[in-house]
């Protein structure tokens, strides 16, 4: 029973990985995953290994085995990237948290991961807050040609904001360094002052019901607090973005008031802050507010560019952002077993081996 079971999961892998990805680094990922899965789940000397101590193998193997497999059917070629998130089921939206979490991890250790496009400058500024539809924003902006800096994107300018927070740029050299980077449009709201300087950036000031802005956001209130623990702290990038991270999620949500980060008075408060700021420092005629129940028409108007001939895109991904702030907050919590697991599978591969090794002594 114990070898059908694994011959299932094998098969269960192998069918996985037959689907298409849509990159050689996705695939290569998935690859790995699959016979280290394997590896952990077959090797004989897990066989033996004392019945207080196979349990956890069992438990972890599991585990890798379903992140491999969410990871695989993540990566998937599907179409309609877009208006994928407007009709995906909860299982879907589920394998696209996991999916989004794993990229973000693997880009906070090895930031070459992110692919840079060719220079350009910025030529939009969003300076609404956070869950007021940037995600439908973004994919709009993306249908528009447009090439935007928002959550996926931001971190390919961790790396800047680190250098802006130690000196070692200016505000100028900033925003040039994300142009030349191949960005032009940025959901960045914090830079809002800075972008009522500059005579050809248009500013789109994105709201929504206040009440209703409050409920969203605090299902991402404490995104600056899970990257500011371990083991994201320790990487270079998780502490070049995180200055930013509690400058645009504590900071301004709040008025000024960091440590009423979680206060739906202050946050309401706050919310009518920012927004009021963003009028008086941005010029009228370089300002749209802007709902994205109001579609296409003021948004091209405003920007001048043809309305496209698809539907403007609803993207609901509160569930799954739910799913990544559950997903990374359970890492905070069991990152230790990633380092305490190797350590106990070369004890006990040690310990199997010396007791083979060792011959049995002949009853006289």
């Amino acid at each position: 029973r114990r070898y059908c079971t694994y011959c299932i999961f094998y098969a269960r892998v192998m069918m996985i990985e037959s689907v298409p990805h849509k990159n050689p680094q996705e695939q290569s990922n998935t690859l790995i995953y699959s016979p280290l899965t394997m590896a952990l789940t077959i090797n004989p000397f897990f066989l033996r290994f004392s019945a207080t101590t196979m349990p956890l193998l069992r438990v972890l193997a599991a585990l890798l085995l379903l992140h491999c497999n969410l990871f695989s059917l993540a990566s998937a070629d599907l179409p309609g990237d877009h208006q994928q998130s407007l009709h995906a089921s909860k299982l879907e939206k589920i394998i696209s948290g996991v999916d989004r979490v794993s990229d973000m991890v693997l880009k906070f250790v090895n930031p070459s991961r992110i692919p840079h496009s060719a220079p350009t400058h910025l030529q939009v500024q969003f300076a609404g807050l956070g869950r007021t539809g940037t995600t439908s924003l973004a994919a709009a902006m993306d249908i528009l040609g447009y090439r935007v800096v928002h959550d996926d994107e931001a971190q390919a300018v961790m790396d800047l904001f680190g250098a802006s927070y130690r000196g070692e740029i200016n505000e100028e050299e900033l925003h040039d360094e994300i142009g030349k980077r191949g960005f032009n449009c940025s959901f960045l709201y914090n830079d809002y002052k800075w972008a009522a300087k500059q005579p050809h950036i248009k500013v789109v000031l994105n709201g929504r019901d206040p009440e209703r802005w409050v409920d969203s956001w605090l299902t991402v209130a404490k995104f600056a607090d899970i990257i500011g623990s371990r083991p994201f702290i320790w990487t270079q990038a998780a502490q070049d973005v995180l200055p930013f991270l509690r400058i645009s999620m504590k900071d301004i949500p709040t008025g000024g008031h960091p440590d009423k980060f979680l206060d739906r008075d202050t946050l309401l408060k706050g919310y009518q802050v920012h927004y009021n700021n963003v009028r008086k420092a941005v010029p009228p005629e370089r300002l749209l507010e802007y709902n994205v129940k109001q579609g296409w028409e003021p948004l091209c108007e405003f920007l001048k560019v043809p309305v496209p001939n698809v539907p403007f895109p609803h993207v609901n991904d509160r569930f799954k952002v739910q799913v990544i702030i559950g997903s990374l907050t359970l890492i905070t919590w069991i990152w230790p077993i990633v380092f305490l697991f190797p350590v106990l599978v070369l004890f006990q591969v040690s310990k199997y081996t010396t007791r083979t090794s060792t011959p049995k002594q002949k009853l006289s």
